[in-house]
């Protein structure tokens, strides 16, 4: 497989996939498919590998692979896996469980909410949880049966066309839908995390983002995505003090800084935080506030800048 990959690099995931052994060759349109097959088997040739012309497959419409069926509709699971499916007992112990959660799991991408139906089941794996299956237990066995039996026929992305992510996140786990032209590609949830379950739902509302763009993130272009080659830099960029931040002051909040203000002055803090000659900068507004250069001063008060922060997030 390393040789095959290392041979094919230059077209892997543009029109050429590779499996150990198995080489797919996709395409727009026959005239196209011409060329791309007559590019990948010149490049064997010239390297010297072979492919037993028996098991090859020539001018497909459809075809089955890894588990899946692949047309021009879009992607689907394969029927033979479906009545799989339909055979499948009660597990009975927790290491079954885990066999069909294996499995299942392989087709998440087809079912919704994935990780919330299966909760009650993968329970069942965690250590010192006593093994009973109940009503509960056989209801979502039964619907991750249902579900993968009746799993919709997913669309094949197209790499010229925007792409719009739906996230939603809950105490119950986090879920996304990536969809194109309102088709859906594909689904995706897991359950939250110990650490995580104490969290806010805005917080959470974040997390689901972030959990998304790491699924999906091999649908972002490289270096012609501004945004993904600047991510890509980051580490070599120099970090940058936050020294002005726009933000609508509440009542409250400026009574805040204006305690702060005046206990600063009164602690004779004001000159040991500028540097020299700076307080020229400052005024005094009709409103009692510190301004410098034009902004409202802000204390060097740990507890105000948090609160400061936290209040601009909440308005993000």
């Amino acid at each position: 497989m390393d040789l095959i990959n290392r041979v094919c690099k230059p077209y892997l995931d543009k029109f050429l996939i590779v499996f150990i052994d198995d080489i797919l060759i996709y395409s727009q349109s026959e005239e196209e498919h011409k060329g791309h097959l007559k590019l990948i088997l010149e490049l064997l040739a010239k390297e010297k590998l072979y492919a037993k012309f028996s098991k090859c497959e020539f001018w497909l419409r459809e075809v089955h692979f890894l588990g899946h069926v692949i047309n021009e509709q879009g992607i689907q699971v394969d029927p033979s896996k479906i009545e799989a499916v339909k055979q499948w007992k009660a597990p009975e112990t927790p290491t079954e469980i885990r066999q069909l959660l294996g499995l299942a799991s392989y087709y998440r991408r087809f079912i919704k909410n994935f990780s919330k139906i299966a909760k009650p089941l993968t329970t069942l794996t965690q250590k010192d949880i006593k093994y009973i299956w109940g009503p509960e237990q056989e209801e979502a066995f039964q619907s991750l049966k249902h579900m993968l039996c009746n799993a919709p026929i997913l669309s094949l992305p197209n790499d010229t066309e925007n792409f719009v992510v739906y996230c939603d996140a809950s105490h119950q786990g986090l879920g996304c839908v990536l969809m194109q032209n309102e088709k859906v590609i594909a689904y995706t949830s897991r359950q939250l995390k110990e650490n995580e379950k104490g969290h806010t739902t805005h917080d959470l509302e974040l997390g689901v983002v972030v959990f998304a763009l790491k699924i999906w993130r091999h649908y972002l272009y490289r270096k012609a995505n501004d945004v993904a080659d600047a991510l890509s830099r980051k580490e070599r960029i120099k970090q940058l003090r936050v020294r002005a931040l726009g933000i609508t002051v509440q009542t409250a909040l400026k009574h805040r800084i204006l305690q702060a203000q005046r206990e600063a002055v009164e602690r004779n803090t004001l000159k040991e935080e500028l540097q020299c000659g700076a307080e020229r900068e400052f005024e005094t507004k009709p409103d009692e506030v510190l301004y410098f250069q034009g902004k409202i001063w802000i204390p060097n008060s740990d507890e105000l800048r948090e609160l400061i922060m936290h209040e601009a997030h909440k308005t993000w």
